[in-house]
């Protein structure tokens, strides 16, 4: 259970969230089905609701993700068996102030478009 200034912070913190973009393809005016037999008449779609997306980010690796709105209070609130929050709003950084990056390799796929053997590949 959180207390009472863990919960401001937490409001703080879903209220800064960075809006992220809506997934999927779907837009307003989208033809959703032409009409056949079983329904004649076509279905466009005619408006699209949603609470919205906010960027989360993992505390230790610094994996950004993302996250519907109405879901924001429960991720914010997971924790590890430390007890340390698993997700922010923020940009982690570690105890000294440096920015928490994720780990990302060097190495190209034998199918990118770069690779010395794609030719092959192809």
């Amino acid at each position: 259970m959180t207390n009472a200034s863990e919960n401001d912070l937490l409001i703080e913190e879903m209220m800064e969230a960075e809006k992220a973009p809506e997934p999927g393809t779907l837009h307003i005016k989208d033809i959703l089905h032409r009409g056949d037999e079983d329904v004649p008449v076509p279905i466009v779609l005619g408006a699209l609701e949603s609470a919205g997306y906010a960027f989360l980010y993992d505390t230790k690796s610094g994996e950004r993700s993302l996250t519907n709105r109405n879901m924001l209070q429960a991720q914010l609130k997971k924790t590890r068996e430390d007890g340390s929050r698993v997700f922010t709003t923020r940009v982690p950084r570690d105890a000294k102030g440096k920015l928490i990056e994720p780990k990302r390799g060097a190495v190209k796929c034998l199918l990118h478009a770069d690779g010395p053997n794609r030719a092959e590949y192809d």
